[in-house]
């Protein structure tokens, strides 16, 4: 049972690990793959432009081809700070059935301090190549500098000459070297600069046309709700008056038989002993003492009924005016 409880409380943490990594991978994920791909493009940018800033240049700066004779030359390295050391290199390829005699070559390098101008090759035999090398190095004066290779040589008493410019060379101080990054940065702005303006401008257009589409939903919604509320209220107001209605009509189908008794019961006899003593009070009235007794006990009884109000007052009357007679 220890062993268990221990087992238990040993993988209660490896469980919460494990939960934590993956709510931060569903929550986190998609951010850091956009963010690892916007590095790797980036990094891949400033890499491409690091190397070749920093390039020693393998194919020829510039090739001629003068008759059977081929002369290159390659400089290295093209980007350098003041004082930095620097070689040229001038290849002559003799493709001619004859040696190439007396051959040279001049060499102007502005930006470059203690530059030799002449430089003396041997003969070069037929279809065979030579390599002079030509150590330089960077003045301190910064800028962006072309040198000039001027090749002569003699072949059967006939003496050419070619003039070789290689490509631009730039002497940098310590801050400008690092102007590959402006490169790298230019790269990417006019590679990326239109996609990206494109995706922004969908991200904006999607934006506007979701909050349109949030604006008429919720207009809609309002409407359907007032809509609704009005057509509840007139259902409200319709079973109202309904209910209005039927208790209408209940309290007259529970009234109405007991009017009809009442009036068959009180108010009719009431109103005919009015009439009758509107008949007969007159006559009373106007005989005065002389009256007919038959009369004035008439006028009397109708007299009792419409001051009694009521059938049981006239009944009264009638047991006590049938009393006085039954006396006399």
């Amino acid at each position: 049972m220890g062993e268990l409880q221990d087992t238990t409380f040993r993988a209660a943490p490896t469980h919460t690990w494990r939960l934590a990594i993956a709510l931060t991978v569903r929550h986190w994920g998609p951010r850091l793959a956009i963010a690892l791909v916007v590095l790797l493009i980036m990094g891949s940018y400033f890499w491409a432009s690091y190397e070749q800033q920093a390039e020693i240049p393998i194919e020829p700066d510039t090739t001629r081809d003068i008759g059977a004779v081929r002369i290159e030359t390659r400089i290295a390295p093209r980007v350098l700070v003041p004082d930095e050391p620097a070689v040229i290199s001038v290849l002559i390829d003799n493709r001619s059935d004859g040696p190439l005699l007396t051959p040279s070559f001049t060499l102007d390098a502005p930006g470059f301090v203690a530059v030799k101008p002449l430089h003396i090759m041997p003969v070069i035999a037929a279809r065979s190549t030579h390599v002079a090398a030509v150590p330089l190095r960077a003045g301190v004066v910064v800028g962006r500098y072309r040198l000039r290779i001027k090749v002569v040589w003699s072949d059967h008493g006939q003496q050419s000459a070619v003039v070789l410019l290689p490509a631009p060379v730039s002497v940098r101080t310590g801050t400008t070297r690092f102007l590959w990054l402006a490169t790298a940065i230019q790269s990417i702005a006019k590679d990326l600069a239109l996609p990206m303006i494109v995706v922004l401008l969908a991200a904006r257009f999607k934006r506007d046309d979701d909050e349109r589409n949030r604006l008429r939903e919720e207009k809609e919604k309002n409407a359907k709700e007032e809509l609704d509320r009005k057509e509840e209220n007139e259902r409200n107001e319709r079973e109202e008056k309904q209910r209005n209605e039927e208790r209408l009509r209940q309290t007259w189908d529970l009234m109405l038989p007991t009017h009809h008794e009442n009036v068959k019961r009180y108010y009719l006899p009431l109103r005919v002993a009015l009439l009758d003593f509107n008949r007969y009070y007159p006559a009373f009235a106007k005989a005065g003492h002389d009256a007919d007794e038959q009369n004035a006990e008439k006028a009397f009884f109708f007299f009792m009924i419409s001051s009694g109000g009521g059938r049981g007052c006239a009944r009264g009357s009638a047991v006590s005016i049938s009393k006085t007679n039954t006396e006399r």
